[in-house]
């Protein structure tokens, strides 16, 4: 037996292998195996990953490896982009396997606190595929897109990290998007819907009722002043929104955004009884962040349920009094207004601020198609 695999107490033969230097200190990794030619085998893996340049004296999480990949990230990104990599790293980071659910933080028993090269592919794909069921942030289940984007998302970060050596094998390549999601989430309110937004009084009313009868993205409504509505011409301009990440004025996502939108006058005469000066929507005088925006809808679906339900949480004992809809679904809603009203393509596009016609295209036909399916059904329910 070579003299360098020493036989434990226990029977296990053992050898250890130099690392390099942390702090000035030497640091070794020790090997073990029932016998001299497994732990020879297990040395040469070692070694092996060492001239690669591997850094086998890393022991960062998936936490701070995500943490990188934003930084790295950031000046190239768009504020929205960037906004949607880092909620949905953040819902990730939060989830813990062994209870297969999403903790309230980030800790050593959730995937954002394990070390990256031990997340094994079962882990991360029983994340995606809790998603698909509930999806904390909707209460509902996760859309195919968006758990598409999220299956990108980790894979990303993975990718990042075995760029840099921190890890050889990437379990993420393997992830999977369930098929039995919803295939989208980009819906728009109906008509019990689009009612009770508009006579549910509550402090989201006022941003929900702009979104929906005049198509302004959130960032639009958070930089809108008085000033930009003219109620004689019953117009709002629009020519700046809140960059969230930075929480400054901008101009708007591109230049189509800046943009004339009429008010219909359900609009308008909704906006008279609330006429003020400043900020149409804000707090102390200023608009609010994406914190407050996010718990602003979370209140508002929140409340809005418990004026039917009498629950005081929308997800208390799983309860779901009505549809749960996001700040994009009312300017999704306000592109169906417009194409069930007749508007033309580009006269749509102008309207929601669209840079490129393809994307209102894209609406107007998804939306075509659904009105075909409606009408069959109508067909088939008359014929039986």
């Amino acid at each position: 037996m070579p003299k360098k695999y020493t036989k434990r107490a226990d029977g296990y033969y053992s050898t250890r292998v130099y690392l390099g230097t942390v702090d000035g200190k030497k640091k070794y990794k020790q090997i073990y195996g029932k016998t001299t030619k497994e732990v020879a085998q297990k040395e040469t893996e070692v070694r092996r990953q060492l001239n690669v340049g591997m850094d086998l004296l890393s022991n960062d999480t998936f936490g701070f490896w995500c943490d990188r990949w934003l930084k790295f990230q950031e000046v190239e990104l768009t504020e929205e982009r960037y906004n949607n990599y880092r909620v949905k790293l953040e819902l990730i980071r939060r989830y813990s396997p062994q209870f297969d659910m999403f903790a309230d933080a980030e800790s050593n028993q959730t995937l954002g606190g394990y070390n990256i090269a031990k997340i094994r592919l079962f882990e991360l794909q029983s994340a995606l595929d809790k998603l698909a069921t509930l999806n904390p942030y909707t209460g509902k289940g996760t859309a195919k897109r968006t758990l598409s984007e999220y299956r990108r998302t980790i894979q990303a970060v993975f990718k990042y990290a075995k760029n840099n050596r921190a890890i050889e094998f990437d379990p993420s390549e393997e992830l999977t998007v369930s098929k039995t999601a919803p295939k989208t989430e980009r819906r728009a309110l109906d008509r019990e819907e689009q009612q009770r937004v508009l006579t549910f009084e509550h402090e989201a009313q006022l941003p929900a009722m702009i979104m929906m009868y005049a198509g302004l993205r959130r960032g639009e409504v958070a930089a809108l002043q008085w000033s930009d509505i003219d109620f004689r011409n019953k117009t709002i301009t629009v020519t700046k929104a809140v960059n969230f990440k930075k929480n400054k004025i901008k101009k708007p996502k591109t230049d189509d955004g800046t943009r004339v939108v009429p008010m219909p006058d359900i609009l308008c005469d909704f906006l008279k009884g609330k006429k003020s000066t400043g900020y149409v929507v804000s707090r102390n005088g200023k608009p609010l962040n994406e914190h407050a925006w996010r718990n602003l809808l979370d209140k508002y679906m929140c409340d809005m349920n418990a004026s039917v339900t009498g629950v005081s949480k929308y997800h208390a004992h799983g309860v779901f009094a009505i549809n749960l809809f996001t700040w994009h679904c009312l300017r999704h809603t306000y592109a169906t207004i417009l194409y069930d009203a007749e508007v033309d393509v580009l006269t749509a596009q102008k309207l929601l601020g669209h840079a490129d016609v393809k994307t209102t295209l894209e609406i107007y036909t998804h939306l075509s198609k659904e009105k075909e399916a409606h009408n069959i059904d109508k067909l088939n329910r008359f014929l039986s």
